[in-house]
């Protein structure tokens, strides 16, 4: 027994011995590697920094070695400045003087970002210099510079002639018709009716507007429009008149806010020839009789809708007047003005709505909706154009034209209403 115990008491001890040296061992090598790691990252950080402070030094020594430092780099770091002589040295167009580096830098600054530039060259030169400069100038002490000096020698550069140009604000176009016409009126049209008949129809209308882009437009359209016919059952006349129309729309607007302007509008209508009833010498209408013109004021505002093909504008005017002046006495009464008198003036308001709807290709709905009252009377004009065009040149018209006017005299059978239709195909020329 006493055996067994020494036995088992060597066996431990030895374990115990073997397990000790271990651990000390697997301590060892790890203290000896982690050391290590520590002298490689010092070693390699000091070679970094050994090669850091070599290529400072190399460009240190690159600079020492310059003969001449342009000293204008500074102002790449100073606060930025406009220089006169960088713009001076770019669009100098007797020179063939190129750009160098501080100065290309510098112009490249002004170019794309001209919010970070401070202060301009006028202001340095207001300040004055931090030295005074040498007034006297300094000659060079070997005059054989002179004498070898290269010879320059002018280029031949042929003298270029700037012409600027001021943009034209105005835009002018206009368009001639010639059409064979069937008319309907009915007997209290305001410009004379005989019902139905046929006729030579022909207009003229002149535009001319004005837009700078800049919140202000002036435009101005002129239609000039005539109608001859001739009626079988009329023995006095040959020839008369069945439409016949002077008129001028001219505004002035001046830019609120985005599409909306105050405005400005004066309308003037007149015709050009008399105007006579069926078998009868009885002048009805004439030059000046009536004469009637409609000053407004108030705002436009200008639509495009549906893709750019309902486009028009729209003109509010709560101030506005109508001015009628009839040169024959006799027609005063018919056309609005008091028995015996020549002129009539009323006070009211005013919309005019104007707009070109393009239905298909060749066919384009043009209307006008004009409504007036002076709080007494009113007149309202539903004109409908639906034009449709076959080439270039030949075009058709029909034209469905209700009006309402409770100045006028009054029908038995369509009261202060008046209605006119006519439908036309002829030549058609725009410029």
């Amino acid at each position: 027994m006493n055996i067994r115990y020494i036995l088992s008491l060597l066996f431990c001890l030895v374990v115990f011995a073997s397990s000790a040296q271990i651990r000390k061992t697997a301590f060892r090598l790890h203290q000896r590697d982690t050391v290590a790691a520590y002298v490689r990252s010092y070693t390699d950080s000091l070679k970094i920094y050994k090669s850091r402070l070599d290529s400072l030094q190399q460009v240190n020594d690159s600079l020492k070695a310059e003969k001449e430092l342009d000293a204008r780099y500074y102002r790449l770091f100073a606060p930025l400045t406009f220089y006169y002589n960088i713009a001076k040295k770019q669009f100098d167009l007797s020179s063939d003087t190129v750009l160098d580096e501080p100065d290309r830098t510098l112009l490249s600054v002004y170019m794309s970002r001209p919010d970070l530039v401070l202060e301009s060259q006028k202001q340095l030169d207001k300040a004055g210099t931090i030295r005074t400069p040498i007034s006297s100038a300094v000659a060079p002490d070997a005059d054989i510079v002179d004498k070898v000096s290269p010879t320059v020698t002018e280029s031949d550069v042929a003298p270029v002639d700037i012409i600027v140009k001021r943009p034209n604000f105005w835009k002018f176009s206009g368009r001639t018709e010639l059409h064979l016409e069937y008319n309907h009126t009915t007997e209290n049209w305001y410009n004379g009716s005989d019902k139905s008949y046929s006729s030579i129809w022909g207009a003229v209308t002149l535009w001319a507007n004005y837009d700078n882009k800049s919140k202000f437009k002036w435009n101005n359209t002129l239609e000039l429009k005539l109608s001859l016919r001739h009626v079988d059952e009329d023995t006095v006349h040959t020839f008369k008149t069945s439409e016949d129309r002077i008129k001028y729309t001219g505004s002035v607007g001046l830019q609120a806010f985005k599409k909306w302007y105050y405005t400005f509008q004066l309308i003037a209508e007149t015709q050009m020839f008399r105007g006579f009833d069926a078998n009868s010498d009885f002048v009805n209408i004439d030059f000046l009789s009536p004469l009637t013109v409609t000053p407004s004021i108030g705002m436009d505002y200008n639509f495009n809708w549906i893709k750019n093909k309902l486009n028009g504008s729209v003109h509010l005017a709560p101030f506005a007047s109508t001015m009628k002046y009839c040169d024959r006495k006799n027609l005063s009464p018919r056309y609005g003005v008091e028995e015996g008198k020549h002129f009539n003036i009323s006070y009211g308001s005013e919309i005019n709505i104007n707009y070109t709807f393009n239905i298909v290709n060749g066919i384009v709905w043009q209307g006008r909706i004009y409504f007036y009252t002076s709080y007494d009377h009113c007149r309202l004009e539903l004109e409908n154009n639906f034009n449709f065009s076959v080439n270039k040149y030949l075009s058709g018209r029909f034209t469905v034209y209700p009006r309402f006017d409770d100045s006028t005299w009054r029908s038995e059978d369509h009261g202060y209403w008046q209605f006119k239709e006519y439908l036309t195909f002829g030549l058609t020329y725009s410029f």
